[in-house]
């Protein structure tokens, strides 16, 4: 069994199911949407394959507002009674066999195979777009204090030319005054 389980951003999907069961679904010759293998599969999609599938036809759903794939928070158990073909256009996912346990990193332009009567658990991810953009945000702010000291540095060593020029401007007056 396997199981699926959100974790969860926007995560865009076009996806197609069989409940055929008929070898002929696995044949390259077939052309249309069907699974292409008889076991949990994740794979980069080729051109030619999107082409060969017609995937730009399929149905496209998305987790955002999902009720049931929340941000940070695994989904409930979801058992496939078809077979299902899916290609990730945005967002990533992590997908959870049961018989495994093991987590599986699911990406934009990756096609996922679900074979009929699994089980999974899946697990969306806003969570690395979140870390990445919160490096990026601490980068930024230590760039600027780093502007920000050269900035006073610079100003300090002005202020110390100009009291340096100032007493000699006066010294020099007071020598040429005796």
């Amino acid at each position: 069994m396997m199981v699926l389980s959100f974790n969860s951003c926007n995560v865009m999907i076009r996806s197609v199911a069989r409940r055929s069961k008929v070898p002929a679904l696995y044949s390259s010759s077939f052309k249309g949407p069907r699974p292409i293998h008889k076991e949990f599969t994740v794979e980069k999609a080729t051109q030619e394959k999107k082409e060969l599938l017609d995937v730009a036809s399929w149905p496209t759903w998305s987790t955002q507002g999902s009720e049931k794939y929340k941000v940070g928070i695994k989904s409930p158990l979801k058992v496939y009674d078809t077979n299902e073909l899916s290609y990730i256009i945005s967002g990533k996912m992590e997908i959870i066999p049961q018989e495994t346990n093991i987590p599986i990193l699911v990406q934009p332009g990756d096609f996922v195979t679900f074979p009929g009567e699994t089980t999974f658990k899946i697990i969306t991810f806003i969570i690395i777009n979140i870390i990445i953009i919160i490096i990026i945000i601490i980068i930024i702010v230590v760039i600027v204090v780093i502007i920000i000291i050269i900035i006073i540095i610079i100003i300090i060593f002005f202020i110390i030319i100009m009291i340096n020029f100032i007493i000699f401007v006066i010294f020099t007056a007071l020598l040429l005054l005796y």
